[in-house]
């Protein structure tokens, strides 16, 4: 971004191209390799991160410009762009998810890979679009956090994996995969941020909040695993 300061749709792209990048790799070590999940994601966040210190020499890329931050900052309809962005995503999303053939085979794939491909759906097409997508969101989201802070810090948005899970869990998606919604991730991503603010007012230290989180995680799998035993039986 500091290199094209005076092409901030340039620094859009790039920021868009490199996250579809990272998600196209997971895709395709995922769906062609069939690594696990869990493992292919967490390499690619150790690489990703370690590229992120290694360009910035280990200490944040300061001196961006002023209209790198208007990005982030800049307010439409009362609200600034990542909200908007975040609104837009959540309803496009919820409409895909619930609404058309894609969101069934993607629900179809997390529940039963075997079943589904049976079924005549192409697993492997599905995986790596799933993957692609999330890597251009995140994207995104790691271009608005910059441009909110107007500084390329490679520690930025550390520890925000915790919360994602946190949200996706407690708004009720399952672990084993096929269950879950677009409007239960809202709900749940609304509700770790009320607990995260109201830690912060009550001055709770950062790593009792992490003890906090990590056994809301833990009870909400436990309790998803409860009801599944409890559906089955």
């Amino acid at each position: 971004a500091k290199a094209s300061a005076g092409n901030i749709l340039l620094t859009v792209l790039v920021a868009v191209a490199v996250g579809l990048a990272a998600g196209a790799v997971n895709g395709f070590v995922v769906s062609r390799m069939n690594v696990p999940p869990f493992i292919a994601t967490l390499g690619m966040l150790t690489l990703a991160s370690g590229i992120a210190y290694v360009i910035g020499g280990g200490a944040p890329i300061n001196g961006l410009p002023a209209n790198f931050g208007a990005i982030a900052n800049t307010e439409i309809l009362g609200l600034k762009i990542p909200v908007l962005l975040m609104i837009l995503c959540i309803v496009g999303f919820a409409i895909i998810m619930k609404r058309t053939s894609y969101g069934m085979r993607v629900y179809a794939v997390g529940g039963t890979r075997l079943a589904a491909e049976i079924a005549g759906v192409k697993s492997k097409r599905v995986l790596f679009s799933v993957y692609t997508i999330s890597g251009v969101l995140a994207g995104i989201s790691g271009l608005m956090l910059a441009s909110r802070v107007i500084s390329g810090a490679p520690n930025l948005g550390q520890g925000y994996e915790l919360d994602a899970i946190a949200a996706v869990v407690i708004g009720g998606a399952s672990l084993m995969g096929g269950r879950g919604t677009i409007w239960g991730t809202a709900i749940g991503l609304l509700l770790i941020q009320t607990l995260n603010n109201g830690l912060d007012l009550l001055i709770v230290p950062s790593y009792w909040q992490d003890v906090i989180k990590g056994v809301l995680i833990v009870l909400a799998v436990a309790i998803d695993v409860w009801a599944a035993r409890r559906r089955i039986s």
